[in-house]
């Protein structure tokens, strides 16, 4: 016969175990969405980083990527790229060149559960830190 004690502790490794598939969540990689494929106008729009003053304006013109960054003033951008990820996804690489952004870099992904842009920002000789920015 069991013991209270046994029978607890055999419920909650059994409700573990039941719940470890629906706590997993999926990685920012690997989500493409529901019903939407990841395309170059997913980035288009007026985008604020959820601090605040730091902003992005992009534009999509035949595939291609255009951002202008304001802090909140006009930040150079040096350059844009849009880059596939294994997991299929795409990801915009944004190179910030100008007084006090010696090639700070943004790597930015649309995630269409949340309408957001969420990645890292890396300035140099400094770890990344976590960002989202949203319409």
């Amino acid at each position: 016969m069991l013991s209270v004690k046994n029978l607890i502790k055999a419920l909650a490794l059994t409700a573990a175990a039941a719940a470890a598939p629906l706590l997993a969540q999926p990685t920012l990689e690997t989500y493409l969405g529901p019903y939407e494929q990841p395309h170059a106008g997913q980035f288009e729009g007026d985008w604020t980083r959820s601090e605040g003053t730091y902003s992005f304006e992009i534009s999509v013109e035949d595939g291609e990527v255009t951002p202008r960054y304001f802090n909140p003033d006009p930040i150079n951008v040096e350059s844009a790229t849009l880059v596939e990820t294994e997991a299929g996804g795409l990801q915009l690489q944004v190179v910030l060149r100008d007084q006090g952004y010696p090639g700070s870099t943004y790597t930015l992904q649309y995630i269409p559960q949340y309408r957001i842009l969420a990645g890292t920002y890396t300035i140099p000789g400094q770890p990344p830190a976590e960002v989202y920015f949203k319409q």
